[in-house]
């Protein structure tokens, strides 16, 4: 019996290997000590991914959106800001891949599994509408709401009471083609 728990929509991704990737561990105390840095890496992976698309100025922008959306959220939930975390962006032809993997406390875990469930479970606008009222989350409701992306995440006991949490958004590449 595995450990692992799944929240949300987890899309697992083809046995055979990306079209086009990129990759890179960070620390997230970087990330806090120089915020502009999560542009920057954002900015940085949707650049590369982009010339997989025919408009990439619109590629470049959609990516960014959604990858900052990501590493921000290794910034401010990292239970370890000195804990490597894993950055992850995979093109799967009709799928993107956008995978963040850091160690995070019981608190935000719960906070995420409750958000996973609300999109997973319903209209992703609405989810976003209602935190946007309640001025909080709004980040991965954004990408869901507006992109269509798939959200989940899987957690790992890691010890001490932390977990690793591998959230991944799967997003439709129609959604960065079509726009």
């Amino acid at each position: 019996m595995s450990d692992v728990k799944v929240l949300g929509t987890f899309w697992e991704a083809p046995a055979r290997p990306p079209l086009c990737a990129v990759s890179l561990d960070l620390v997230p105390v970087d990330l806090l000590t120089q915020w502009r840095r999560c542009g920057m890496i954002s900015d940085c992976f949707a650049e590369y991914l982009s010339y997989a698309f025919e408009h990439r100025d619109v590629a470049r922008s959609i990516l960014s959106t959604v990858v900052n959306e990501l590493v921000e959220n290794v910034a401010k939930f990292s239970a370890d800001k000195l804990a490597p975390a894993r950055l992850t962006l995979e093109h799967h032809g009709a799928t993107l891949l956008v995978e963040s993997r850091s160690v995070s406390d019981p608190v935000h875990v719960g906070r995420l599994e409750e958000e996973l469930a609300e999109l997973a479970a319903g209209d992703a606008a609405a989810v976003f509408a209602r935190l946007l009222a309640d001025r909080r989350g709004l980040g991965l409701a954004l990408v869901a709401s507006d992109y269509r992306a798939a959200l989940g995440a899987t957690v790992t006991p890691a010890g001490a009471g932390l977990s690793t949490v591998c959230l991944r958004a799967a997003l439709p590449a129609s959604e960065v083609e079509q726009r």
